[in-house]
């Protein structure tokens, strides 16, 4: 059997079958079972399979697609590579808020090529884009849980308004590498459950101090009032400080709601969870970033570039509805929009914050922002080599580190 596949007589037989029809193929195959014995389903595979070099199969049967064009897909990825490659429903919704920017600086498309790329679906997207896409390894958890206060914050249990802005999930993210030891840099994300409006910051060692500040400033970011706190049960949350600032230094105090949510279950704080891959894990990766001088930059990074493009120009999906079909949920989630969108659409936010939110919408630019954003992680990379390469006593010497500061040797 072997000699017969390998013998020059069974290439030209295979020639004849690939270029042969149905009926005359099914004859083929009948009489190569009967001379040598194997199974007719073996042999379908012998006839399809091809050698390196050879040309492709016969093109798909029925007519072309019509957005399977060269402009069409150029358009794509330009505008796949902007959206740092955003997944086909979302970047259905942001190609009318990023097209008029890439036409900006790419040239105008063709009015054809241009209402095709309006009119494209996820699906299609799917399929023209799909080589495109790369995966990363699992990440490390850095949660350490607090339990000394755990009984002074309760757990949430659907007490919250999630139609009206204000109510906002919190975690944070370690830049540690593939090492928890020592000292490094932590993302403390924050997103609201009705809008999806995130702001994230940087803490050092996620000390209790340091996370107060950065919700404090994050409060004073959010174009609505901050209504809720809901958080995980790690110590850089669960502590005197956060507590007596939410229960007695807190404007809103009286009606402020502080909940945490239950042990070892992530789905409880999904809102926010999600986004920690989508946030700070595209921007920073998983380097280890155990440098006290990274924090002023990163910090830099999340309040200017990365919160105007996130929040005014990447479309977010978001539930509609569950219905029982059988014996299992189907989810319905709405058409995507930017929490932009949303702020503006929800009659919670005054009028004059949405004017002044739409005066900033205006002004901007998407490929701007993406280049200032890819300019400053360029200094952030830089500054991240310059220190490694810095010795270990100079570090531990520097005068905008914190008293604990430690560098943790690899």
């Amino acid at each position: 059997m072997k000699q017969i596949i390998e013998g020059d007589c069974f290439e030209r037989f295979r020639d004849r079958y690939l270029r042969a029809g149905r009926r005359q193929r099914s004859e083929m195959l009948t009489h190569f079972c009967e001379l040598t014995g194997c199974h007719r389903k073996h042999a379908t595979r012998l006839f399809g399979r091809r050698e390196a070099g050879r040309p492709p199969n016969p093109k798909k049967r029925g007519p072309k697609s019509r957005y399977d064009f060269p402009e069409v897909i150029r358009g794509l990825k330009l505008l796949y590579k902007a959206t740092d490659q955003m997944c086909s429903v979302l970047l259905k919704g942001a190609i009318p808020h990023w097209l008029p920017a890439i036409e900006a600086k790419h040239g105008d498309f063709e009015p054809e090529v241009r209402e095709k790329l309006l009119k494209i679906s996820p699906r299609t997207i799917e399929r023209l884009l799909c080589q495109h896409k790369i995966k990363f390894p699992k990440p490390k958890c850095g949660t350490k849980p607090g339990t000394i206060l755990r009984t002074e914050v309760p757990i949430r249990q659907g007490i919250w308004d999630e139609h009206r802005p204000g109510f906002m999930e919190s975690d944070t993210v370690a830049h540690s590498g593939q090492s928890m030891r020592g000292q490094f840099v932590w993302s403390l994300t924050m997103t609201d459950i009705a809008t999806h409006w995130t702001e994230i910051r940087a803490v050092w060692h996620k000390a209790a101090q340091g996370v107060v500040s950065a919700v404090q400033e994050i409060e004073q970011a959010i174009p609505f009032d901050l209504l809720g706190f809901d958080c995980d049960n790690g110590g850089e949350f669960i502590n005197n400080y956060l507590i007596r600032y939410f229960t007695e230094d807190h404007p809103r105090k009286n009606i402020f709601q502080f909940t945490r949510s239950r042990e070892y279950e992530k789905n409880d704080n999904a809102h926010v969870e999600q986004r920690n891959w989508s946030h700070p894990r595209q921007l920073f990766f998983r380097e280890r970033l155990d440098f006290y001088d990274l924090t002023e930059l990163m910090n830099d990074i999340y309040r200017n570039e990365f919160s105007l493009l996130r929040n005014h120009f990447y479309p977010t999906l978001k539930l509609d509805r569950k219905m029982m079909v059988l014996s299992r949920y189907r989810r319905i989630y709405g058409d995507p929009l930017t929490p932009y969108d949303r702020v503006l659409a929800s009659p919670e936010v005054s009028q004059e914050r949405k004017e002044k939110l739409a005066a900033i919408h205006t002004a901007l630019d998407p490929l701007q922002l993406k280049e200032g954003l890819d300019a400053k992680l360029r200094r952030f990379w830089s500054l991240l080599n310059r220190l490694r390469r810095q010795p270990i006593s100079n570090m531990q010497d520097s005068p905008e580190a914190p008293p604990n500061f430690s560098r943790t040797l690899r």
